[in-house]
């Protein structure tokens, strides 16, 4: 509901929307996607016609695909996305400077960090 506030203030449209979601895991730095909460993000913003692209390099894309039908990206397109949620704190994007993550949003975006990676001064929003 955050997010959906925070594209509701930029007037940024949520039906149809391109989204990046950065990480699935269950923890930091692991292959482990049990008992995840980032699926749930996933699957609720499915009801808004999103298209959602999928980032986790701890991930194994097909193992993933097989039991969740759903197709992680090898890395997320510049100038593109209406919002990106970062949902789990891997070394590599904390190491990923802010810029480039920032580069992955269109013109008009919102950033919503759900594990504090980044300073609030430069997120949209954080959980």
């Amino acid at each position: 509901q955050q997010l959906l506030q925070k594209m509701s203030k930029k007037k940024i449209s949520i039906n149809k929307a391109n989204i990046l979601l950065m990480g699935l895991t269950f923890k930091e730095n692991c292959p482990d996607t049990r008992n995840s909460r980032s699926i749930d993000v996933y699957n609720e913003l499915l009801k808004y016609n999103s298209k959602i692209d999928v980032y986790d390099p701890w991930v194994n894309k097909k193992e993933y695909y097989d039991e969740h039908r759903i197709n992680l990206i090898n890395l997320p397109k510049k100038n593109y996305y209406d919002a990106i949620i970062i949902l789990v704190s891997h070394k590599i994007f904390k190491d990923m400077p802010i810029k480039k993550i920032k580069s992955f949003g269109k013109k008009n975006f919102v950033i919503y960090d759900a594990k504090y990676i980044f300073d609030k001064s430069l997120v949209d929003g954080r959980l």
